[in-house]
């Protein structure tokens, strides 16, 4: 659909810049507009996502420390910087990990619109080892860059649940039952 949109010739957006008089812009012949075009169709995709996850991460925190703060003579800047987003923090923390990993699973937008193209402009990791691997036929090769991306997803999940522990530690939450959640032993 998206690449229908941006066509050059027959796209909506190229229509309707014609209709305010400026010209036809080649969003995805263009090398640096191919990437940026990328890149607000994955914006566009799962901004609503996580949205819905912060906006629950708001709810979720308590109105009686939020109004506590305002009566301690805080305002609102100070409320949201030292009251909400220590809160939010864990939402945070979920959203980026989900939005770094949602990173490594642009393929299917990168093929249909682009294909890695132009040139090899917006070929990105995953497209990089399917065409290593069934363009090219180096399976070997594609299997060893797709183990060196797993092996790095997973230090960085386990760094991340490590410093939640170390959280949990400094704020005196830690137990076996803790750790055993953390970890899902």
């Amino acid at each position: 659909m998206w690449r229908m949109m941006l066509d050059k010739n027959t796209g909506i957006v190229n229509y309707l810049f014609t209709l305010v008089g400026l010209p036809a812009v080649d969003w995805l012949g263009n090398p640096v507009l191919a990437m940026v075009s990328i890149m607000m169709v994955d914006i566009w995709r799962m901004t609503p996502w996580f949205s819905i996850l912060l906006i629950s991460g708001i709810k979720s925190i308590p109105g009686d420390t939020i109004e506590a703060a305002l009566v301690d003579g805080a305002n609102r800047l100070q409320c949201f910087w030292r009251v909400v987003l220590p809160q939010m923090a864990r939402v945070l923390c979920l959203v980026l990990m989900l939005r770094l990993i949602d990173a490594f699973k642009v393929f299917d937008i990168v093929f249909v619109m682009t294909g890695g193209g132009p040139g090899m402009a917006t070929e990105m990791l995953p497209n990089y080892i399917y065409s290593q691997g069934l363009r090219y036929f180096d399976a070997g090769y594609a299997a060893a860059l797709a183990l060196v991306v797993l092996y790095n997803l997973t230090n960085i999940n386990i760094t991340e649940r490590l410093r939640e522990l170390a959280t949990l530690k400094v704020l005196g939450f830690y137990d076996k039952e803790v750790y055993r959640y953390i970890f899902r032993e």
